[in-house]
């Protein structure tokens, strides 16, 4: 929507997605490692208020919702959840 700069951070096999705020000067974490979280993001792209981040450690496309943040759908191994 212009208001956010989406990036990834990818430490060791520990990954962020984080979310700049250009309006207030904040970032929020979009996504972070967990059993369900990110393993070595390696990608990241924003379209049609929709992020998509490829999750390389996991194999795996999350896709999240912008700017509510929420995960919408991710892909695996070529299916759809």
């Amino acid at each position: 929507d212009g208001s956010y700069m989406y990036f990834s951070r990818n430490t060791t096999g520990v990954g962020t997605v984080r979310a700049y705020n250009f309006l207030k000067s904040d970032v929020l974490t979009l996504a972070a490692q967990s059993p369900t979280g990110l393993n070595s993001p390696s990608g990241i792209r924003y379209k049609s208020n929709q992020v998509y981040v490829a999750d390389t450690g996991n194999n795996r496309i999350v896709v999240y919702n912008a700017p509510a943040l929420t995960v919408a759908n991710t892909w695996t191994n070529a299916t759809n959840t």
